[in-house]
């Protein structure tokens, strides 16, 4: 045995890999020669062991020193055997060889003690033999086995003709070796890195054809075919280049790759064989190395000028081509993450060595040329000068056989159309095979069905006709017949239309979810006008944003009194099936939201399809009852309507019980629900809650608005139900593609529906064939008009359809299709991503991002960094100072809905971009989500808030400081985290809440706590915002003498100061005192008018009488709003006190001191409201009125008559007088206020 010596540069990462997996036989290399001819196998297997002896390189040893570094000992051994094999008598004798071999292959070699090679020969009949012999990678590469293979040939055919062989050639390998650590130390590897280093920084993630990229197999799977007369078409591009033939063989693929994923820069692997100029070009060993290859595809480049693109990277890559790969990714820092260097790996081998023993000729065929990580295209020239064998073989956990097939196929293909029309942009080379085009445009588009020319308000019409009697709604606040509906419909639908409503108008609903929502949408459409749905609980400037765009005749905040025996017959022609039934608004990229206009023909055709395909073959000619639980703002409302237009009793789930998942999961048990439509994100929280396990479940779920992952795909598929799964963007009237779960083992979005075309397409709008992801496009009855009064953009999105008349959409979704003519869904083409069923467009987000005066740039994206919790996370570059990511949240929760709000900021020094420009998502960090602030709680109810936020989080400790976003929190768990507090405190708090006071100590004040802001409950003047640019709004507390319940008006006020005016330790004799001390503090803040007042019960006393004296002092009152606040009736004044306990339960949370300071407070301020007596004030008088829980001999808004010299508007609350104050109501009541501003409310006025 010999010194031991270092490895070898290309040996080294080898050794490495096998090492990871110590029992993979990925690294095997082998071929075999067929030779049809006379063979002495004698003489064959004394070459053989001639040619062995004298390659060092197979002779190896591997070991370690205590170090760690790998050494190599060559250990020459003529012990080994030539397997001699004969299979003349199998049935097929090919076969049985090739199963030898890969029996052979499928052994893994232990690089410490086996021998690197076999040899072996298999007689197949009279003259008709193959010689195998397999490899360890590390001891060979493709060359050194061709130089093995030929001097093989060499010493036989001397011996067969007795004649002493020539002496061998071959140089040492440790001159190869030596060479290697020279080259380290050279100016040429230096030069060699700044270059790799240079040209590898800020590139793209490659991209692959799998469609799903699997771990390292130790197998291979392969397919290949012969190409005849390539080569001419191929040289003649070349020629026109200026470029090696071989070089159009990389740039065909790469524009292969290019066509068939849509990307602008392919990276493909370049196997080299860096041995001219070294020693290493006669020395059996391996040194071949792998370079990256980056092929940029601009728009309208043709292969001619691809090939010369190719040809110029490589002649100047070609000084460096020793630089290791390996090397090259530890430069990059890609050794410990799975990011990969490059795509598929083409080997262009331009020599199919042909072999002649004795004179007879041998053919060499690879049979593994190692581990494979994706895919490598093998090409060989077939040294006839004009055929080439193709040859693919592929990772079996990234392809499957038939996949690979098809790529075969459509390469060759692609390679005949693009070689014999060079000059023609490389997009319009067709990419299809023979039969594919009507596959794609009939076969699987086959969707034509009749359609009806009726309106939503005819097929209520009609159904009420059929089943009058049948309950067809169910509330909370009432329950109605179809008689009933219909009624309520057109009536209301005649007032409408009185006041304007008609076809092309449009009416804005901000009501809360009563029937009172139901029937206003079926009215509006009854009287042909259009409904824009608002949320009550969006940021009021979303609010004015909204009603400002689509300028409605009406905004209803509540529904008009109606004679209930007037007629019901609506005056008018009403909507035709072309007429605009909704305009819905969706997020939009420009940081303004978008309203798609959507008709009541694409209603219809909804309609038709999920009746004839949803929910007649469930309901089984039987009355059945849906839920609805989705915001009327989102189109996916329709999916429970629908199965109200079919008879069916739809129950409308109001919000408390829709954002419960306990609660509504007992709703739906008790009341006996059949159907559900309700997001994947929605339904893995209630199969976490026991949905599976309840008494009583839906027969019928549908999930939609969001992609389904596969671990709930397959719980819902088999926990016996009927589970479909619905697909389609807001612009195509709801659903465009549906399936059942039943159908198929892993995630899919279906099939069309009904006169609905579904098109895969390419960025120049061309058919990609089947399994090719391209960005997904519908046509048919289900396209909406476009956007409202945004014709560029509805031009933009709307586009002509190339295949029939009329317009498709552009969805920005990307999708492949399937064999079995299914839909794949593969997230977005641009920056709109959905979240827990929300569509959100990122652009808008980082437009109002930016928007914030400290914040320079921002990007936001969403993160999956905890499976199955997708969130979204900003990434800000400040100004100068940092501001803080509760600051953030704050500025953006004024203005976005917050599904938009990111829980999580991460702070950047810059925005990674990639070397074109664009955003490089892959650099982004991930936010850090470790607990950092070591505070330790410091009473219990920071202690029970620590335990939950670790508990809902997963991690081990919390500190008080430590914001429940920053670790990992998003809405999803807040909603959990709400949960909980309300469980362990008795507490209700909303979403808004949480946003605001992220952390255990700020939570705990929220909810009646004693953390950091313990003094805040002994201030007169409580400054819940002090900053902003709006006229401040004071708010004076109800008679339990606390303000912090009115942070939940922040949120949908932005801009504007919100003061709280508390009660507690304030000790005067009668309201007019206590007023006048308040004016007082209120003129330190804003010393004159306009003022802004509200009060809560005996606060809106206060403020009412603050407002005479303001006014008598000459001051400018333009707003006093009262919250379920009324003058005391003579009656209340002899009713006895509450007791310390009914208050109590009224303020859960408290701890015994604070509830008997706050028993005090209401008890003296009770007193005082009983013995006042209001003044006329000028102007208006807002007043909120609860709807619930009210006494017989409960005041109403009429007693305000006499005391306002102007009109009581009113705006009915559906909660009770204690709730008033409570995040919900809040937030519907600034909403209310905002919109007031704007002077676009309807509502009910006293006079």
């Amino acid at each position: 045995m010999r010194d031991a010596m270092p490895l070898g540069a290309a040996q080294e990462g080898i050794w490495t890999g096998q090492e990871f997996d110590r029992d993979s036989p990925a690294f095997n290399t082998a071929e075999y020669v067929e030779i049809h001819g006379p063979v002495d196998v004698v003489l064959l297997e004394a070459a053989i062991r001639r040619a062995v002896a004298e390659t060092d390189s197979v002779h190896s040893v591997f070991g370690t020193d205590e170090e760690g570094h790998v050494w190599q000992r060559l250990a020459p051994d003529s012990s080994w055997p030539v397997h001699v094999v004969d299979v003349q008598d199998e049935p097929d004798p090919h076969a049985a060889a090739t199963k030898w071999m890969r029996a052979d292959l499928s052994v893994a070699v232990d690089l410490r003690r086996d021998r690197l090679f076999c040899h072996a020969v298999f007689l197949l009949g009279p003259d008709h033999v193959l010689w195998y012999h397999r490899v360890h990678h590390i001891a060979l590469d493709g060359y050194g086995l061709s130089l093995v293979a030929r001097r093989v040939a060499e010493v036989y055919t001397a011996l067969a003709e007795d004649r002493e062989p020539p002496a061998h050639p071959f140089g040492s390998l440790e001159s190869v070796v030596r060479e290697d650590q020279s080259y380290l130390d050279s100016e040429k590897y230096a030069a060699a890195r700044d270059y790799w280093v240079g040209m590898a920084e800020g590139r793209p993630v490659p991209v692959v054809l799998s469609r799903d990229p699997g771990r390292l197999a130790r197998s291979v799977i392969r397919v290949s075919a012969e190409f005849d007369d390539a080569i001419p078409a191929l040289k003649a591009v070349a020629a026109q280049a200026r470029a090696m033939w071989t070089e159009t063989l990389a740039a065909a693929f790469a524009a292969y790759l290019h066509r068939m994923t849509g990307t602008d820069e392919a990276v493909l692997a370049l196997p080299v064989m860096v041995r001219l100029g070294s020693v290493s070009v006669r020395v059996p060993c391996m040194v071949t190395n792998v370079v990256p290859l980056w092929v940029s595809t601009p728009p309208g480049i043709t292969f001619t000028e691809l090939t010369g693109q190719v040809s110029a990277q490589l002649r100047d890559g070609r000084p460096h081509l020793r630089y290791r790969y390996e090397q090259l990714r530890r430069d990059l820092r890609l050794v410990a993450n799975e990011r990969k260097l490059f795509g598929p790996s083409v080997n262009i081998m331009p020599f199919d060595y042909r072999l002649r023993f004795a004179g007879t000729p041998g053919v060499v065929h690879n049979v593994s040329a190692g581990l494979v990580e994706d895919m490598v295209v093998h090409i060989y020239d077939r040294a006839d000068g004009h055929g080439l064998r193709i040859v693919l073989d592929a990772n079996p956990n990234s392809y499957d056989p038939d996949e690979l097939k098809t790529h075969l196929d459509r390469f060759m293909t692609f390679l005949g159309r693009v070689t014999s029309e060079p000059n023609v942009p490389v997009t319009d080379i067709d990419l299809l095979l023979d039969g594919e085009r009507e596959l794609l445009l009939e076969t699987w588009n086959d969707t034509d069905r009749p359609l009806p020319a009726v309106t939503v308000p005819d097929l209520l019409a009609a159904q009420a006709k059929a089943t009058p009697d049948r309950t067809a709604l169910v509330a909370c606040d009432a329950a109605l017949t179809f008689t009933e509906l219909a009624g309520r419909v057109n009536r209301l639908a005649r007032w409408l239309v009185e006041r304007g409503a008609g076809p092309g108008t449009y009416v804005a609903l901000l009501l809360p979810r009563t029937s009172d929502a139901i029937v206003a949408l079926l009215a509006v459409l009854r009287s042909g006008a259009a409904y824009v749905p608002v949320d009550p609980d969006y940021p009021a400037r979303r609010i004015e944003a909204i009603i400002a765009d689509s300028g409605p005749v009406l905004v209803l905040d509540e529904l008009p009194a109606l004679d209930r025996s007037s007629d019901v017959d609506t005056p008018g022609t009403g909507p035709g099936p072309r007429d605009a039934a909704c305009l819905i608004y969706t997020s939009g990229s420009t940081g303004t939201p978008k309203g798609v206009v959507i008709e009541h023909r694409g209603l219809v055709n909804l309609f038709h399809h999920h009746r004839d395909t949803l929910i007649r073959p469930n309901a089984g000619g039987r009355a059945r009852r849906a839920a609805l639980s989705a915001s009327l703002s989102f189109d996916t409302s329709w999916e429970g309507l629908l199965w109200l237009l079919d008879g069916h009793e739809l129950h409308f789930i109001d919000d408390e019980l829709r954002r419960q998942p306990t609660e509504l999961l007992a709703y739906v048990s008790d009341n006996e629900i059949d159907f559900m439509d309700i997001t994947p994100t929605y339904a893995e929280e209630l199969v976490s809650e026991g949905f599976l396990d309840a008494p009583r479940r839906p027969a019928v779920l549908a999930l939609g608005g969001e992609a389904t992952g596969p671990a709930l795909w397959t719980t819902l598929r088999d926990a016996g139900m009927t589970v479909y799964n619905l697909y389609g963007p807001t612009e195509c009237t709801v659903d465009t593609l549906w399936c059942r779960l039943d159908e198929s083992a892993e995630p899919i979005v279906g099939r069309p529906l009904a006169n609905t075309r579904a098109y895969v397409l390419d960025g120049d709008r061309r058919l990609v064939p089947p399994g090719v992801v391209g960005e997904l496009y519908f046509a048919g009855a289900p396209v909406a008009r476009g956007y409202h009064d945004r014709p560029e953009l509805t031009e933009e999105r709307f586009p002509d359809d190339p295949f029939h008349a009329g317009k498709m959409y552009r969805t920005g979704d990307l999708a492949r299709w399937r064999p079995d003519g299914t839909l794949e869904f593969l997230g977005r083409a641009d920056d709109q991503v959905k979240i827990r069923g929300f569509r959100i467009e990122l652009g808008e987000i980082e437009a109002a991002l930016t928007g914030h005066p400290d914040i320079a740039q921002a990007a936001v994206i969403p993160r999956e960094d905890t499976p199955g919790q997708p969130r979204l996370v900003g990434y800000a570059v400040p100004v100068s100072t940092v501001p803080e990511p509760a600051d953030l949240r704050h500025y953006l929760a004024e203005r976005l809905p917050d599904y938009m709000v990111p829980p999580v900021y991460v702070t950047l020094e810059r925005i990674p971009r990639t070397t074109n420009g664009k955003l490089d998502r892959a650099a982004l960090p991930a936010p850090e989500s470790t607990a950092v602030s070591g505070r330790a709680p410091r009473d219990h109810r920071e202690a029970v808030l620590c335990g939950l936020f670790a508990e809902l989080l997963g991690i081990d400790e919390v500190g008080i400081d430590d914001d429940f976003f920053s670790l990992g929190g998003h809405s999803l768990l807040v909603a959990k985290l709400i949960n909980r507090v309300r469980g362990e405190f008795g507490v209700r708090i909303g979403i808004r809440t949480v946003f605001e006071a992220p952390t255990a100590a700020r939570l705990a004040v929220a909810i009646g706590g004693d953390g950091d802001e313990d003094g805040d409950e002994d201030r007169v003047l409580l400054p819940l915002r002090a900053d902003g640019i709006e006229p401040p709004l004071f708010c004076v507390a109800p008679a339990t003498g606390l303000a912090l319940a009115y942070t939940g008006l922040l949120a949908a006020l932005p801009g504007r100061p919100v003061y709280g005016l508390q009660l507690v330790g304030v000790r005067t004799t009668t309201v007019a005192d206590l007023a006048a001390s308040f004016v007082a503090r209120v003129r330190e803040i804003q010393p004159a008018g306009p003022y802004h007042l509200l009060g809560a019960s005996f606060g809106g006393l206060v403020a009412h009488e603050m407002a005479a004296q303001l006014q008598e002092a000459g001051e400018q009152v333009v707003l006093v709003a009262l919250l379920d606040s009324y003058p005391f009736p003579a009656a209340w004044r002899d009713r006895p006190p509450l007791t310390e306990s009914e208050v109590a339960a009224e303020l859960a949370g408290l701890d015994p001191d604070q509830i008997a300071l706050a028993y005090q407070t209401f008890t003296h301020h009770s007193r005082l409201g009983a013995e006042w007596t209001p003044r006329r004030i000028v102007g208006d008088v807002l007043l909120f009125e609860a709807t619930e829980d009210k006494t017989p001999d409960w005041p109403g808004p009429d007693t305000w008559s006499s005391h306002v010299d102007g009109q009581v508007d009113v705006h009915r609350i559906p909660c009770s007088h204690n709730a008033m104050t409570s995040a919900e109501p809040l937030a519907r009541i600034a909403a209310a206020i905002a919109a007031r501003a704007a002077g676009t409310s309807q509502h009910r006025s006293v006079p």
